[in-house]
């Protein structure tokens, strides 16, 4: 009986020191894999890949994400990297992947121009915010322009402040959300103080008086209008187009 306990206990052991040594083995080479990994000439950051970048450039953007040329993919922080290119006002999202071995990838979404302010004979991209954005020189932009007695200064990377400029991107935002297609039909929106905006359209250059508040039904109001008018070829016959009381679209014709 004793015998046999001792023979059950030996065996025991015997697989408990199988089993370590079968767990040593696997910790030691998985530790020189991670080692390998980490070292490796392989890993090296061959190329980047910039996707979505247009007001960035490729050179900021890695500042940013403190991406160095040739480092190890494994040293470039994630999480990290895209806090950081995250935070620039420009960016709208960002994502930060590592392609193995040697492709680091950085898509961005930037944000986008809704129109064109007119400050001082200037023209400046903003975007639904106010924020002033970075314009290429001889990129021409297909945006309505936004005019008004603007006041303040302008500067890139800050949201230009006040109460005209909000009036008018609140316009443009609406429309471009509930009428993307009317949207391209702009070709600027004035906002004067005492009478609200009055949009001018791109083709014919018709004015139209939107005035103050209820831009949801003014918005659908005017493409209905304006389709109705270009179906049966009137547009240039028109004056005017004037939405300000409710529920009511006047059109002032060409004598």
């Amino acid at each position: 009986m004793k015998r046999r306990v001792w023979q059950k206990l030996g065996r025991g052991c015997l697989a408990l020191l199988r089993g370590g040594v079968v767990v040593l083995v696997v910790w030691v080479v998985s530790r020189g894999y991670g080692e390998w990994l980490k070292a490796s000439e392989t890993f090296h950051i061959r190329r980047t890949e910039i996707q979505g970048a247009d007001l960035l450039s490729e050179k900021e953007i890695l500042r940013l994400g403190r991406v160095e040329p040739e480092s190890f993919i494994w040293e470039v922080d994630l999480r990290k990297a895209e806090d950081e290119i995250g935070g620039h006002p420009f960016v709208e999202t960002v994502r930060v992947e590592r392609i193995l071995p040697d492709v680091l990838r950085i898509r961005l979404e930037e944000k986008r121009p809704l129109a064109l302010l007119n400050f001082g004979g200037q023209l400046f991209c903003v975007d639904g915010e106010g924020m002033v954005l970075p314009s290429r020189p001889g990129k021409l932009y297909d945006l309505p322009v936004l005019s008004g007695a603007f006041r303040g200064a302008v500067t890139v990377g800050r949201s230009v402040r006040g109460e005209v400029v909000r009036e008018g991107l609140d316009f443009l935002v609406r429309v471009l959300e509930d009428r993307p297609t009317l949207y391209g039909h702009i070709s600027e929106v004035v906002v004067r103080e005492s009478e609200g905006l009055i949009v001018y359209t791109s083709r014919a250059g018709v004015p139209v008086w939107i005035g103050r508040e209820g831009y949801t039904w003014k918005v659908r109001y005017l493409e209905a209008i304006l389709e109705e008018l270009v179906r049966e070829g009137a547009l240039s016959g028109v004056r005017y187009i004037d939405l300000r009381c409710e529920g009511q679209v006047i059109v002032g014709k060409r004598v």
